[in-house]
């Protein structure tokens, strides 16, 4: 497995987020008994300035972009959303939400900059 989740700088996770770049069992073609999911580079990529929320799963192959947040109890799989500043949510995920930004200091709530 070369699989790979890589976490770009100043990103916040919520608790029990899940990642998992792979299916971590293989599947096959029940009559030619051929291999049917992939276990090298499914990877996971998350941006810079990322907002990961409660109990979110990322699967295999997700990328979120620079500058987001995924929204609490979302299922992102297989999705390589390139917008960046985006409220990311659901399940299946979509974006909900664009030209967003958001700050970790509670005291900038409100506040222009």
């Amino acid at each position: 497995m070369n699989s790979k989740i890589n976490i770009g700088e100043d990103c916040m996770f919520s608790w029990k987020v899940v990642l998992f770049p792979d299916d971590c069992h293989p599947i096959m073609d029940k009559e030619t008994g051929k291999l049917i999911n992939s276990h090298n580079n499914n990877n996971i990529h998350i941006g810079k300035h990322c907002w990961i929320g409660y109990g979110v799963t990322l699967l295999k192959n997700v990328t979120i972009p620079d500058n987001s947040i995924v929204g609490m109890n979302s299922f992102v799989i297989n999705k390589q959303f390139d917008e960046q500043n985006v409220i990311i949510a659901g399940s299946p995920a979509k974006v909900i939400k664009r030209n967003i930004d958001w700050d970790r200091d509670y005291a900038s709530l409100g506040r222009k900059t």
